[in-house]
């Protein structure tokens, strides 16, 4: 008498389209979220920026979701869909982002001291030899807002995608005061310390003086200003420690930022 033993042969699972297309939308936006820590949630960004922005993330959101959904096996487990679901998009944010230059202001939009928070009433009363020259004054510079550039949707997708524009204005602020009174104390504190290139910037119609460090530039020179400016002080010992922390918690920033 013989037995003959059954064999069970298991039939893979498909994963129907609609399935896979929610499965690679899924995968998308868990890229739009890394995407949009990088760039602080576009905290501090013009709204032109932001609608960008909210575009980039929907647009990516739909190739991840099509890609998966049109290309993908049947056969595929849902791992595997999830991991094609991020392939496609961040392909396109390497592609696009290699050789870009994301600015400072269009990253984490770091936040732009207030003078009245800066202990401002803690730096050292200068001595007599240091007083600035009231014939040299610190300058004051007030902006159009054409100097500043123009805000475009496209600016908040390729944000998103990682190059930020290269044609915008940054600049190096120490920080902001809501009077034009208390920016020019602590911009001729500054200056009198030998600090190069002091002004107190307002952009035109805006509330908020600044007191800034050099001209209107890229975000690679706005960077470097810092970089040689901070070293310098530090490097001297006889430098005032507030000052010196002023000039390390000075952001460079995007210029538009300056215009509210």
């Amino acid at each position: 008498m013989t037995t003959t033993a059954a064999t069970t042969v298991e039939t893979p699972q498909l994963v129907t389209r609609p399935a896979k297309f929610v499965i690679g939308a899924v995968a998308g936006m868990c890229l739009v979220l890394l995407r949009l820590l990088e760039v602080n949630f576009f905290l501090g960004q013009p709204r032109d920026v932001i609608l960008g922005g909210f575009l980039g993330m929907t647009a990516l959101a739909v190739l991840a979701a099509c890609t998966t959904a049109y290309l993908a096996e049947d056969e595929d487990p849902p791992r595997k869909l999830f991991l094609q679901g991020l392939l496609a998009p961040s392909l396109l944010v390497a592609v696009v982002h290699q050789g870009g230059d994301v600015g400072p202001g269009l990253r984490p939009a770091a936040s732009i001291p207030t003078l009245e928070e800066t202990s401002l009433w803690l730096i050292q009363p200068l001595h007599a030899e240091e007083q600035p020259d009231p014939h040299r004054g610190v300058p004051v510079v007030i902006l159009k807002a054409a100097d500043l550039g123009n805000t475009r949707v496209r600016d908040g997708i390729s944000v998103l995608l990682g190059r930020a524009s290269s044609q915008q204005p940054f600049v190096y602020v120490v920080g902001q005061a809501a009077a034009q009174q208390e920016a020019s104390r602590t911009a001729e504190q500054l200056h009198a310390a030998g600090v190069d290139g002091v002004a107190v910037t307002q952009v035109q119609g805006a509330r908020t003086w600044y007191v800034t460090i050099g001209e209107l530039q890229s975000a690679a020179q706005a960077n470097r200003l810092k970089d040689a400016t901070v070293k310098r002080f530090a490097r001297d010992r006889s430098a005032n420690d507030t000052t010196l922390r002023l000039l390390i918690n000075g952001p460079v920033v995007d210029a538009r930022r300056l215009a509210k």
